[in-house]
């Protein structure tokens, strides 16, 4: 159960193809809203409780569901202008945006360069995930999320895998105080074939609180994620690829949420505020 980051839903070949008409320049701002997108919603929903054992077996699979918020900012960019029209930029549509820009020669009124469209119209870029936690072992647990997707034969789509691995630890059982306390770091790769390489990491310091079956939850997150495109451009001879990097806007994050827990069963949302602000959500399943 996944939706990648731009959605699999969509034909993966409609972004590799739109990517083809652009410059590496061109392409930077125009899928720049992908990477802080994918970033964000990939280093959400790590943890939902600050509680860790010192000593005690249990397994915890939690099927996770993260939204980034496109913001309208992220919907247009000033993207450089063909060489024809003797350099300058013009405003245009973002892979989140609506219909691309028209410039038109002062010139030559006669004389137009229009934009590509956007791809993705929502305002929550969705992305579910299952996530596995095990512990724990002398107040620390692991935690892996992994999930390949191979394309059905005869299909335009690309090989995805998705995978991450996380370790938290602690802190309460050295120091006592009213609430749990751990930290925590996760590291996450994405990749679609050659399109996209997406690496990212964590490190968060959280807390949470229990009152009978509801705990309440927050914390403060550092955070990193580059995303690598490679792609073969249409003006370029055959089999000359373009390659560019982009880093995703969000460094420091902060969270606060819920989980509320009935037996084995689990409910928990948080949001996650931060340059680009994600939703998550989540039904977990403890033994």
């Amino acid at each position: 159960m996944t939706l990648l980051p731009f959605g699999v839903v969509m034909a993966q070949s409609r972004v590799e193809t739109s990517l083809q008409q652009f410059s590496a320049e061109a392409a930077r701002g125009y899928i720049q809203p992908l990477a802080d997108l994918t970033s964000a919603n990939l280093n959400s929903g790590f943890y939902n409780s600050a509680e860790i054992p010192y000593l005690a077996l249990h397994l915890r699979l939690d099927i996770l569901v993260m939204g980034g918020l496109v913001t309208d900012e992220m919907k247009t960019y000033r993207a450089p202008l063909p060489s024809n029209f003797q350099g300058g930029s013009f405003e245009t549509a973002t892979i989140v945006g609506g219909s691309g820009g028209v410039f038109i020669n002062p010139f030559d009124p006669l004389s137009k360069y229009r934009g590509s469209d956007g791809l993705i119209s929502a305002t929550l870029v969705p992305l579910a995930v299952p996530q596995l936690t095990i512990g724990a072992l002398v107040g620390t647990e692991l935690t892996v999320r992994y999930f390949p997707l191979k394309s059905p034969a005869g299909k335009d789509l690309p090989d995805t895998k998705l995978f991450a691995f996380g370790i938290r630890h602690s802190i309460s059982s050295y120091v006592k105080v009213p609430v749990d306390i751990a930290i925590g770091y996760m590291y996450t790769r994405f990749q679609a074939e050659e399109l996209i390489d997406y690496k990212g990491s964590l490190v968060a310091l959280h807390a949470s609180k229990s009152f009978s079956l509801f705990t309440l939850y927050g914390g403060i997150s550092w955070e990193n994620g580059t995303l690598d495109a490679k792609y073969e451009a249409a003006n370029q001879p055959s089999g000359t690829k373009v390659e560019i990097h982009l880093d995703a806007k969000n460094s420091t994050r902060f969270t606060i949420g819920g989980k509320l827990t009935l037996g084995f069963f689990s409910l928990a949302a948080d949001a996650n505020i931060a340059s680009v602000t994600s939703f998550t959500g989540g039904i977990g399943f403890e033994f």
